[in-house]
């Protein structure tokens, strides 16, 4: 699953994979239902990041959420070993 703030910064887009779902089933059942799950989805995610993960900063106010339900293959994977550390910001 992977959350983001996209648009004008005011729209929390949700990203789930099907291939990681608990159960099985077709896209076109997947489609039909992603309809009336997406309510009780986003429900779910905005009550996990509405809390501050570490010391207090702006909040960002959302207004739309897009629920996207996804297939994906993996086609080819590489890990690689970084010459020392990097650091990054999320």
């Amino acid at each position: 699953m992977k959350a983001e703030i996209t648009g004008s910064g005011d729209e929390l887009t949700i990203t789930l994979d099907a291939g990681e779902l608990p159960i099985t089933a077709t896209d076109r059942a997947l489609r039909a239902q992603l309809p009336g799950s997406a309510s009780g989805i986003a429900d779910g995610i905005l009550g996990m990041i509405s809390q501050p993960p570490g010391p207090p900063g702006e909040p960002s106010v959302i207004r739309v959420v897009t629920v996207r339900l996804v297939r994906t293959v993996t086609v080819a994977e590489t890990t690689l070993a970084l010459d020392g550390e990097r650091q990054v910001w999320p």
